[in-house]
């Protein structure tokens, strides 16, 4: 039997530079599938308040630093969305939630 994908995103982050909390990023519960080879299929997105996308990877392993073209973001909330391929399915699952970044 092959388990379903599962993932975790947690709500609030601060990037603040104190070394604790730095990155804003999915953790995958399952990221293998049946053969033992990584997923390759997944895209992880950020957007502000006004859809503007300020963040993107397709790299399970990076995540949000707080930044957008390479300054701090305000302390807001953020709209994220994660995509990936199901194990032994040929469908995508889309997940979706807010993060607020704090202090």
């Amino acid at each position: 039997m092959i388990s379903e994908a599962k993932v975790f995103v947690p709500n609030a982050f601060t990037p603040n530079k104190d070394g604790k909390n730095e990155v804003f990023i999915p953790r995958a519960i399952l990221i293998f599938n049946q053969t033992g080879n990584p997923i390759l299929d997944y895209k992880f997105e950020i957007y502000n308040r006004w859809g503007e996308q300020i963040f993107v990877s397709t790299d399970v392993t990076k995540g949000w630093d707080g930044t957008f073209k390479g300054q701090p973001v305000q302390i807001d909330t953020y709209v994220w969305k994660v995509r990936y391929k199901r194990f032994h399915k040929d469908l995508w699952n889309e997940e979706y939630g807010t993060v607020t970044v704090v202090e």
